[in-house]
C-alpha cells in the first residue's frame, strides 16, 4: 500500500493535483533521486494502469509541497577558491554570477582546492561535483558533501563559452551584439566532441557581430578561426610570422568534415615536416 501510494503522489502532482500524501513523508524525496539530471527520469507502473514519472522538476514540486523550507541536490558547479578555512576545514567556491557557497575541505582534495585558491586573481576553476543544499527560492545555500573535484585547465572550452554567453546587447562600448547561449553550448559540445585533444586549445573571444574568434600561435604560425555560430560555420586563416604565407578557408563545423580538416590543418603546423 505504501508503494501505491508513493506512485500516487508522483503521478498526481504531475497532473497538477495535491500529492495526496503528509508533508512529513514527501519530506523523503529529499533522499529520493536527487542523482537525476535534466532529461533523465524513473518511469513507476501505476496501481490503476498506465505509467508515471519522477523528473527533477517533479521531484522539485514534490519537495515545495512538503513545505520543507531547504532541500538538497547532487550537482556540479563551477567557480573559483575564493577562501580556505583550515579550523573549520572548509572552503568557499565563487560562482560565476558572484554566489558563494561553503564546501567541506577533504583530505583527498586538499591539494586540487589549495592549488585553485593560489591562481584565484588568474580566474582558475574549479569544477566540484557533490550534493549542495537549496532553498525555496531556488538560492544555493551550501555543500552538504563533495563527491569529487577537478582543476580546469585555463583555456577549457565549454568554460569560456559559458562566460561569453554572460555578455549582454552592447557589451563593446554600446556596440556588439550578445552571443546566443544554446548555440554557444551546441559549439562547446562539438569542440568536446570532436577536437583533437592532443593539439593545443584555443584563446576564444567574442566578436561584435555576436560570433566568436579562436586564435593558436603554433611556433611561427598563427591561426585565427573565426566562428558564425549561428549556422557554425568558420573561416580559417593561417599566416607564417615570418614568410608571411598564408592559408584560408572557410569550414563547415556542424558536420564531422569540418573538424577532421580542422583537426588536420593544426597537426601539420604544430608538427612540421623538416627539410632534408
Amino acid at each position: 500500500r505504501a508503494q501505491v501510494k508513493i506512485v500516487d503522489a508522483i503521478a498526481n502532482i504531475s497532473n497538477g493535483k495535491a500529492p495526496g500524501l503528509a508533508p512529513e513523508l514527501l519530506r523523503y524525496f529529499d533522499r529520493f533521486g536527487r542523482s537525476l539530471l535534466d532529461g533523465e527520469s524513473i518511469t513507476f507502473e501505476c496501481a490503476e494502469g498506465g505509467q508515471t514519472s519522477l523528473t527533477p522538476a517533479v521531484r522539485e514540486q514534490l519537495l515545495r509541497a512538503s513545505e520543507a523550507e531547504e532541500w538538497t541536490e547532487e550537482t556540479l558547479l563551477k567557480g573559483r577558491v575564493s577562501a580556505t578555512d583550515m579550523a573549520d576545514g572548509e572552503f568557499e567556491l565563487e560562482l560565476a554570477d558572484g554566489a558563494k557557497l561553503r564546501a567541506p575541505l577533504e583530505k583527498q582534495n586538499h591539494d586540487t582546492v589549495i592549488d585553485a585558491m593560489r591562481e584565484y586573481g588568474h580566474g582558475r576553476t574549479l569544477v566540484v561535483k557533490g550534493v549542495v543544499r537549496k532553498n525555496r527560492n531556488g538560492h544555493l545555500k551550501k555543500f552538504d558533501s563533495i563527491e569529487h573535484v577537478n582543476l580546469l585547465h585555463p583555456l577549457d572550452v565549454e568554460t569560456r563559452l559559458e562566460e561569453l554567453g554572460n555578455l549582454k546587447d552592447r557589451w563593446l562600448n554600446g556596440k556588439g551584439i550578445a552571443l546566443d547561449r544554446a548555440r554557444l553550448k551546441a559549439l562547446a559540445e562539438n569542440f568536446d566532441k570532436n577536437f583533437d585533444t592532443a593539439l593545443p586549445l584555443p584563446h576564444l573571444y567574442p566578436t561584435p557581430e555576436g560570433g566568436v574568434l579562436a586564435e593558436w600561435t603554433m611556433g611561427d604560425w598563427s591561426v585565427s578561426l573565426d566562428i558564425e555560430i549561428d549556422t557554425q560555420t568558420a573561416q580559417y586563416e593561417a599566416l607564417h610570422l615570418v614568410s608571411d604565407e598564408a592559408s584560408e578557408f572557410t569550414l563547415n563545423l556542424s558536420e564531422l568534415a569540418g573538424w577532421t580538416s580542422l583537426n588536420h590543418q593544426l597537426r601539420q603546423l604544430s608538427s612540421p615536416v623538416l627539410p632534408e
